[in-house]
């Protein structure tokens, strides 16, 4: 017989999916870290020429914000301690500078100190976001669409 604390703890983690854990925990990271390598990777090659040539005014702070929106967005789905999703927060903002840094060491491209702030505002507004219900989208993913 299930007594009345039981019973709230209970009805917590049946209204919260974030609770549960990922089944997928596992696939989620990989996917996280192919991102990270994916962002690396766009960073330290070089730009082909039809992107060159698109020239929005400061057009690509704008990809820059989202790219590490989506990187801390991605593992604040994941992890959700404080901690951890401060580390995460420190490691891309610091990842961001150091590939700008690498950018203007190595002559295919040139370093900007504009993206590493854009870089920083991604992740940032996604660290602020994941506070609320914006961090269980992956958990309600897996609650709903993967049963």
């Amino acid at each position: 017989m299930i007594n009345g604390k039981e019973k709230k703890e209970l009805s917590i983690l049946i209204s919260n999916p974030c609770n549960y854990g990922l089944r997928l925990k596992n696939l989620w990271i990989a996917t996280g870290w192919a991102l990270v390598g994916a962002v690396i990777i766009a960073s330290l090659m070089a730009v082909p020429k039809p992107i060159q040539s698109i020239s929005l005014f400061q057009g690509d702070k704008l990809l820059h914000v989202m790219a590490y929106f989506v990187l801390m967005g991605w593992f604040a789905q994941i992890y959700h301690a404080p901690r951890e999703r401060f580390y995460y927060l420190i490691g891309f903002v610091l990842l961001g500078v150091l590939l700008e840094l690498l950018q203007g060491l190595g002559g295919i491209r040139q370093g900007d100190w504009l993206d590493m702030v854009a870089n920083s505002v991604g992740v940032v507004l996604a660290w602020q976001l994941t506070k609320n219900r914006f961090a269980e989208l992956l958990a309600s993913f897996e609650q709903k669409v993967l049963r």
